[in-house]
C-alpha cells in the first residue's frame, strides 16, 4: 500500500433485530425437526395399527359369514401395512451418528465420518422423513389396494 492510497475504514453496526430473531427461528426449527417428525410417527404408527382390524372387520360386515377374498393378491395390503409399520418403528427409534462436538457447522471432509452439530440435526431429519415417506407411502398404497380388493 503507497503512501497516496487511503487507508480503508470497515464500518460495523450490531445486528439487525430481525436478522437475530429469523437466525434463532431457523436455529429452533432444525432443533425441532426430529421432534416433530416423531409425533408424526406417532400419529402414523397409531394409524396402521387401527386400519388392518378396521379392515377385516369391514370385510365380515360386507362378505357376512363366509368373509373370504377370492383374489390371489389378498396379502399384498398386510405385506404393505407390515412394511409400513416397520419402517415407521425404524423411524422413531435413534438413529446412532458420530457427531464432532466441537464443529458446528462444518461437513466432514472426504474420508470423514463425524459429523458437525449441525450436520448431525439435518442428517438425522432427513432419515427420519425418508423413512415415514416410505412407511407413509406402503401404508396409503396398502389402503388403495384393500379397498380395490373389496369391491
Amino acid at each position: 500500500m503507497s503512501d497516496s492510497e487511503p487507508p480503508v475504514v470497515h464500518s460495523t453496526h450490531p445486528p439487525d433485530p430481525l436478522d437475530t430473531l429469523l437466525q434463532q427461528k431457523f436455529i429452533e426449527d432444525l432443533t425441532q425437526q426430529s421432534g416433530r417428525l416423531d409425533d408424526f410417527a406417532k400419529q402414523l404408527f397409531t394409524l396402521e395399527l387401527a386400519i388392518p382390524g378396521a379392515y377385516a372387520t369391514v370385510l365380515k360386515l360386507i362378505a357376512g359369514k363366509d368373509a373370504v377374498l377370492n383374489s390371489p393378491y389378498w396379502w399384498s395390503p398386510f405385506m404393505l401395512w407390515g412394511v409400513a409399520l416397520i419402517t415407521t418403528l425404524i423411524s422413531l427409534f435413534p438413529f446412532s451418528y458420530t457427531v464432532d462436538r466441537t464443529s458446528m457447522r462444518n461437513q466432514p471432509q472426504q474420508g470423514q465420518t463425524a459429523l458437525s452439530i449441525e450436520g448431525f440435526y439435518e442428517k438425522n431429519a432427513r432419515d427420519k422423513r425418508r423413512a415415514l415417506w416410505i412407511a407413509s407411502l406402503c401404508f396409503f398404497l396398502g389402503v388403495i389396494i384393500a379397498a380395490g380388493l373389496l369391491f
